[in-house]
């Protein structure tokens, strides 16, 4: 997920400042580049960086569950090449994340089975053939595609 902020005639992204060029582009100091295109369901926005492929972002509409659609996640997630379990709750319509000793932390929907945490990280669940939840993986960073099981109920 990308936040994008508007500051007096500059676009700010990840704390860097982007300039206008024209109507639909605009520049950073460090050569980095922002291009909109608009769709037919809203914007797309490629962020092209020197030294990187461009990303593209599209906007969405985040979704809203309620308290029966969160209690499907609920439960315990383990992984042992992070040696942790994840611990999944819903209490007033809000997921809640404990990772061992941690402090808890609320997660936000964003699209169908996928959560954002804390610090950017991305929860995407996995479901089988019969739409049961059977585990999820988890995106933070350089840590891509790291699966943690659910546990039994």
């Amino acid at each position: 997920m990308l936040t994008v902020n508007a500051q007096d005639n500059d676009l700010e992204i990840f704390g860097s400042h982007f300039k206008p060029r024209d109507g639909s582009h605009f520049l950073s100091n460090s050569g980095a580049e922002i291009a909109f295109d608009r769709r037919p369901n809203g914007m797309r926005l490629t962020l092209t960086t020197v030294d990187t492929a461009p990303r593209i972002y599209e906007t969405y509409q985040p979704v809203q569950l309620s308290s029966e659609d969160l209690a499907q996640f609920v439960g315990e997630y383990a992984s042992a090449e992070l040696e942790a379990t994840y611990r999944l709750s819903a209490k007033d319509g809000k997921l809640t994340l404990m990772i061992n000793w941690q402090e808890p932390h609320v997660l936000k929907p964003t699209v169908h089975d996928e959560f954002e945490g804390p610090d950017g990280t991305a929860i995407v669940f996995r479901r089988n053939a019969d739409g049961h939840i059977t585990g999820c993986d988890l995106f933070a960073g350089r840590v891509r595609n790291i699966f943690l099981t659910r546990a039994a109920k």
